[in-house]
């Protein structure tokens, strides 16, 4: 299975997204699965860790629905593109403290 959560846009903040996929390998084709959290309420899913158990199950393991994941992501480009040290130090210390 394939959780397209994430595309990373190129010097830009990730287009998170709730789709899942299942891959089966005999017939080389995708398929279009529920969403996480489906139907009550879908999620996105960022950062987590997804483990195979069984032969039918994958659990995931922690995660982020986006909100961590996008505020990180926007502090390292706000701490890229500046060039004062001090300021650049301020964010620094910004993305520590999260």
């Amino acid at each position: 299975m394939l959780w397209e959560d994430e595309v990373q846009i190129l010097r830009g903040v990730s287009t998170l997204y709730d789709h899942t996929l299942r891959y089966d390998p005999k017939t080389k084709q995708w398929k279009t699965l529920n969403p996480i959290g489906a139907p009550a309420a879908a999620v996105t899913l960022a950062a987590a860790t997804a483990v195979a158990t069984g032969s039918n199950y994958i659990v995931l393991i922690g995660g982020d629905e986006g909100g961590l994941f996008k505020q990180l992501e926007t502090l390292n480009l706000r701490i890229a593109s500046v060039a004062d040290i001090v300021e650049k130090e301020k964010l620094l210390q910004e993305k520590l403290a999260i």
